[in-house]
């Protein structure tokens, strides 16, 4: 079954310095976060921003025109797997003669869908094991406080950069 994800923001791992999108299914409340190289990180936060909407001057925007100038359109785009922690991707395309469907990068593919307006879907059984990942991440990474009637509360930016940082010292779970 495939869910519907959002950009919900772009960050950097606290450890490294690598770029990753958070994506995320609000009805759930389930995050898949993806490194992605710099680069690609700007492109979809410009696309997420609306900047560079018309613009061919980068690989998604060229991609982009290209798909238009075909009389094709962007139907969904898909995050259907991991390989050796690498998520792979797919486009479907749609033109008159039907849909056309092409391996992508992940990354690629979600900075086409913000271009194109086109949803961005992920195997469920996939966001399983991420939220799986995540939810131990986020156990381990837990910050009870001082004492039980002193708690800490950290920022959304504080967790994120926890959890980010208790993932990077394991391998790059899920790059795209």
């Amino acid at each position: 079954m495939l869910v519907p994800l959002r950009v919900a923001g772009v960050t950097l791992d606290p450890r490294d310095g690598k770029a990753v999108v958070v994506l995320a299914h609000e009805p759930s409340g389930r995050s898949f976060p993806l490194w992605v190289a710099d680069d690609d990180a700007a492109g979809i936060a410009r696309a997420v921003s609306g900047r560079g909407q018309s613009s061919s001057t980068d690989t998604h925007g060229l991609l982009w025109a290209a798909v238009r100038s075909l009389g094709a359109a962007v139907e969904h785009v898909e995050l259907n797997g991991a390989l050796q922690s690498v998520v792979t991707a797919a486009v479907t395309l749609s033109d008159a003669a039907g849909p056309i469907v092409l391996a992508a990068r992940a990354s690629d593919a979600v900075a086409l869908a913000l271009r194109a307006g086109a949803p961005i879907l992920v195997n469920e059984e996939l966001l399983d094991q991420v939220a799986a990942r995540l939810a131990d991440a986020e156990a381990r990474t837990a910050d009870h406080g001082p004492t039980a009637a002193e708690p800490v509360q950290m920022t959304p930016a504080e967790r994120w950069n926890a959890l980010l940082a208790h993932l990077s010292t394991l391998p790059k779970p899920y790059e795209g």
